[in-house]
């Protein structure tokens, strides 16, 4: 009563009293649903406002019916909308929540997705219903109903590929076992099968020799997969659409069961899973999607703007909507990152406003090498946080509206195309003592320890792998300075009836695997919910990525590939090398190149900026053990001229003044 400052004890009361009436409500309504066979109700309550928000988002929120894709672009509110969405479904009596499916691409925004709802749905008991996923946990979790089944590890993957792929390919190497990997999935994430008769139209861009060695080397994998009992993580939802098509009694029950479906970051879907979603919702009743096709980044996983077509295609009912206000970056980085990505080959402008002001000139600096780019990135970071504002020098008034406000660490990220890009900031980083958390590194030394654990508590589900990978997991065991267990099995045997956070603690301790504490805890808290289900804390972990390793509210400075700073923001951010040959990024030979993706990629990473974005080139780079002579990104070109503030950055040391000048 005291904490929400009601002006009166009965005031209060009342308000305990509407909320009863509230549920019982909400209670018949539910009942008479379930009566209707989940016909859908009319809106009968409306439990939270939604009258000061955009008209745009008001209608998607409040949509329910027909299908609606929202087409939502960088900062216009798009978890937002979905979160609400959902809510104003559960608290208006329209959905049962039992009967609502949402899904995404990560653990970690299928976990923000879970604690946003929880926060506005107002009966715990509704809120516990809801399924709110990952789309390959939705599929295992449907699998499961079934039999039980597992994922082949990244390491062992690697090892199956090398033990079959030395008979069809000339050489095996790491470079070699990763276009495999490429491959494979790529035939996957499109349902093609080694049978498939599009099989090689899908490899075209793979060079012809390793065409005919990999046909032979596909059917042989699978079937030593089916031996082992293990499946690659792509098969998942593979296996989905098999039992779909197979068992329609079931398929019926699925439709009846997800009556409300909703898919976060539509422009990640690739074909296997948007055939999942449409055979849940072949009419596309009350099904909601919601992405922009301009921040479609990961064709390497299957993912195109095409399925934005495709949907209006194969629902052509479909109610489709366009955001156009953005609640994050000011004019100019709208502006900017509008002249980059309209000169893409569709010429689409996304035509976002914001009406936040900003200074009206971005800068693009030129350093001599990366030592100098990553230096000036600790020194300015370093200055902001300490209080001294190093634009204020300028002229120009970097940060006119805003010059005494104080930063954070927190405020600050650094974005690059590639890993190895991001070493040389966190050396400066760490020399100038500023916090930083890097969401992945080029040589993640912790890595290999995860990959023994998972293994050794795969061993405690499916026996058929045992044979295959035992001898390859003791010799991963040691190569880690851990040490085997006397007796093995009675080892596994004695793990089995234990929690999974208990199976982890036993296996570094048994195994002596030198770990550092802050990592163990971190693994354990992951692993606490999960209680006795090793099997799907295994699926959970297969699916994390480097998302998963952002610290929202950490006071550090955040260093990332460009990749996986999509749906994160910050006040200022510093995307490093922009040159041509890392972006656009030209890889290898033989290896795919999207050059409208590579557009995409660096308006994902410019408007993720709310305040500044700074760009940064260099003459000369230290780039796979070799120096480069590097020419300035094509991409910079396309930005109009008037908007930019070019700096030649100098290393001269005559005076203190003479690196000042230049900003």
């Amino acid at each position: 009563y005291e904490r929400k400052n009601f002006s009166s004890q009965r005031s209060f009361l009342q308000v305990v009293n509407d909320r009863l009436k509230i549920k019982e409500e909400k209670k018949e309504i539910f009942e008479k649903k379930e009566e209707s066979n989940n016909d859908i109700l009319p809106k009968k309550l409306e439990l939270f406002d939604i009258s000061k928000i955009e008209p745009a988002q008001e209608e998607a929120i409040s949509h329910y019916g027909e299908p609606m894709m929202v087409i939502a672009g960088p900062g216009t509110g798009k978890t937002y909308t979905l979160v609400n969405r959902i809510a104003y479904l559960i608290n208006n009596g329209i959905a049962n929540p039992k009967n609502i499916l949402a899904v995404t691409f990560t653990n970690k925004a299928a976990e923000e997705m879970i604690s946003r709802i929880n926060a506005l749905v107002k009966d715990f008991n509704n809120f516990s219903n809801i399924t709110i996923t990952t789309f390959h946990g939705f599929a295992y979790s449907l699998l499961k109903e079934f039999k039980n089944l597992l994922i082949i590890t990244p390491e062992e993957k690697d090892e199956l590929i090398r033990s079959i792929g030395i008979k069809y390919f000339k050489k095996i190497d790491s470079f070699m076992v990763k276009r495999i990997d490429d491959a494979l999935n790529k035939l996957k994430r499109n349902l093609i099968s080694y049978e498939d008769n599009r099989f090689k139209d899908l490899l075209k861009n793979f060079d012809q020799e390793f065409i005919n060695s990999f046909i032979p080397f596909y059917p042989e994998y699978q079937d030593r997969l089916r031996e082992l009992g293990l499946f690659d993580f792509d098969d998942l939802i593979i296996e989905v659409i098999k039992k779909m098509e197979d068992d329609q009694r079931w398929l019926k029950d699925l439709r009846t069961r997800y009556t409300f479906i909703s898919v976060d970051e539509f422009q990640d879907i690739n074909l296997a899973q948007y055939k999942m979603v449409n055979l849940l919702a072949p009419t596309g009743e009350n099904l909601f999607v919601i992405g922009d096709p301009l921040q479609s980044i990961y064709g390497f996983r299957g993912g195109s703007p095409e399925f934005f077509e495709r949907f209006k295609r194969d629902y052509p009912g479909a109610k489709v909507i366009k955001f156009t206000r953005s609640y994050r970056s000011n004019e100019t980085i709208l502006r900017v990152s509008e002249d980059i990505i309209s000169k893409g080959k569709d010429g689409i402008k996304p035509g976002l406003i914001s009406g936040i002001k900003g200074e009206r000139l971005i800068k693009i600096i030129r350093f001599p090498n990366e030592k100098e780019e990553a230096n000036f990135i600790a020194k300015t970071i370093e200055e902001y946080v300490g209080g001294i504002n190093l634009f204020s020098i300028d002229k120009g008034n970097f940060f006119y509206e805003n010059e005494n406000q104080s930063w954070d660490f927190s405020d600050f990220a650094i974005f690059y195309r590639i890993h190895q890009l991001g070493d040389a900031v966190e050396n400066a980083l760490f020399r100038y003592g500023i916090p930083y958390q890097r969401l992945a590194s080029s040589s993640d030394d912790i890595k290999p320890f995860f990959s023994v654990i998972f293994g050794w508590l795969r061993l405690l589900i499916v026996e058929p792998s045992q044979i295959y990978f035992f001898d390859f997991l003791k010799k991963k065991t040691k190569m880690l300075g851990g040490k085997m267990p006397n007796d093995p099995l009675s080892f596994i045997n004695f793990l089995k009836n234990k929690k999974v956070s208990e199976q982890i603690e036993a296996l570094i301790d048994n195994l002596d695997l030198k770990i550092p504490d802050k990592k163990i805890k971190e693994l354990l808290n992951i692993s606490s919910p999960f209680e006795m289900d090793t099997a799907s804390f295994l699926i959970f972990m297969a699916n994390r990525d480097e998302t998963d390793k952002y610290e929202a509210r950490a006071k550090k400075v955040t260093l990332s590939t460009l990749h996986s700073a999509k749906g994160l923001e910050f006040s200022m951010v510093f995307i490093i090398g922009l040159e041509n040959g890392l972006i656009p990024y030209l890889p290898d030979k033989g290896r795919f190149f999207d050059i409208e993706e590579e557009r995409r990629l660096l308006y994902v990473g410019i408007t993720r900026a709310k305040r500044v974005v700074i760009l940064t080139h260099v003459k000369e780079r230290f780039y796979f053990g070799k120096k480069h002579l590097f020419l300035p990104s094509p991409f910079l070109k396309d930005i109009k001229d008037y908007r930019i503030k070019h700096i030649q950055y100098s290393t001269k040391k005559k005076k203190q003044e003479s690196q000042l000048k230049f900003f």
